[in-house]
């Protein structure tokens, strides 16, 4: 298991960029599905609809890109790139309040709806780029896994990474790769503990890794 740290100066801050290597086959992975939360909010984890595409590109807007809620242009833009992704291969898992009477007295319920967070996953962004040959050639690239602000600390950043290691084991992929803001502590924190370690850095993950971060998507 191998974890990257790298600079980026066209940025306002520095990422961090990790992966998972050799996922054990053998080894049992908890899939979410239809499992509840025991905290605050029961929740389940499950593959998203089209329909429910905008309600991610809102809760992904309100996480990484605070500055452009305001802008229609800036979420029509990434509701359009998300759901060409879609077509061409990415799955977007999202996690749902199972009781909405239970979310109710959270500020954000009407504008988000039932949604707490959300992740996308993969297999294809490798392709045509440095990292192609790099590693595993099983293996996923994981984006944009966003959380409420205001339903955080309640496991469903893990049940989403649960899924994700489901998934993969179970479509015979054997390396997660990610990148994550260095101040993003509580982040870092989780991957760690799930097992994600620091990769060395070279020009061939720099470059992969700054065409991803486009803050205009």
């Amino acid at each position: 298991r191998y974890i990257k740290s790298k600079s980026n100066n066209q940025y306002p801050y520095t990422v961090q960029y990790f992966r998972v290597n050799q996922i054990d086959q053998n080894e049992e992975v908890q899939t979410i599905d239809k499992i509840k939360s025991k905290k605050q909010i029961d929740f389940i984890v499950r593959y998203a609809c089209y329909h429910e595409l905008p309600n991610v590109c809102k809760l992904r807007t309100h996480v990484f890109y605070p500055q452009n809620v305001a802008i229609t242009s800036f979420q029509n833009r990434t509701l359009e790139k998300l759901r060409n992704r879609v077509d061409q291969g990415s799955i977007c898992l999202i996690a749902t309040a199972t009781n909405l009477f239970n979310i109710y007295k959270y500020p954000e319920y009407m504008y988000f709806g039932d949604l707490l967070g959300t992740v996308e996953i993969s297999p294809n962004d490798f392709i045509n780029t440095p990292l192609e040959m790099y590693g595993s050639n099983r293996k996923l690239y994981v984006a944009d896994l966003a959380v409420r602000e205001d339903v955080r600390q309640q496991g469903i950043a893990t049940r989403l990474l649960n899924e994700i290691e489901a998934y993969a084991k179970q479509t015979h992929y054997n390396e997660i790769y990610l990148h994550v803001e260095v101040n993003n502590t509580n982040a870092k924190n989780l991957y760690f503990k799930r097992g994600y370690n620091e990769l060395p850095m070279d020009d061939n993950v720099k470059s992969f890794t700054e065409s991803r971060l486009q803050h205009n998507p």
